[in-house]
């Protein structure tokens, strides 16, 4: 695991809690926007013909993707540690693998999360300034735990 930047650290220690309800407030707009971004972005992931519920299972799929990742960030905040996402990655990349989703499917949806947030949130510079170290952090431990190259994350919320 690599060492959580110090102020992301302090950053989650004094406002984590506090960040995550609000995030929890809005959880159903910032996720049905995620959905709606997986709808539009990627129409044929998950999409597998051979099923006989293969809209119902990609439609699930789509809808319960942000709602999880939405808990495991509530549990990165409230814990104050990357920890269990770096290990729901890590557990879960040869199962999603065999679905046809790659890092960059999650490092999308991760961006769409945060990027979902705009206008939701009021968020000091501080809280921005935060947020940002947040999801970098998040997108370096979904590209470690893929196996690919960290370097530097390009932020785009398009």
């Amino acid at each position: 695991m690599a060492e959580m930047d110090s102020d992301l650290k302090r950053w989650l220690a004094e406002r984590g809690q506090e960040i995550a309800q609000s995030l929890e407030q809005h959880r159903e707009p910032i996720c049905a926007r995620v959905t709606t971004r997986l709808f539009t972005e990627f129409p044929s992931l998950c999409l597998d013909f051979s099923r006989p519920d293969a809209a119902q299972f990609q439609a699930l799929t789509f809808r319960q993707t942000p709602v999880r990742f939405h808990r495991q960030l509530q549990i990165v905040l409230r814990a104050r540690s990357l920890r269990s996402l770096e290990w729901e990655y890590r557990w879960s990349k040869d199962l999603l693998a065999a679905y046809g989703i790659g890092h960059h499917h999650l490092v999308s949806a991760a961006r769409w999360y945060f990027g979902a947030t705009a206008g939701l949130l009021t968020l000091s510079d501080a809280d921005r300034h935060g947020f940002r170290l947040l999801e970098a952090a998040v997108i370096s431990v979904i590209l470690t735990a893929s196996g690919q190259a960290t370097g530097t994350v390009a932020r785009a919320h398009d």
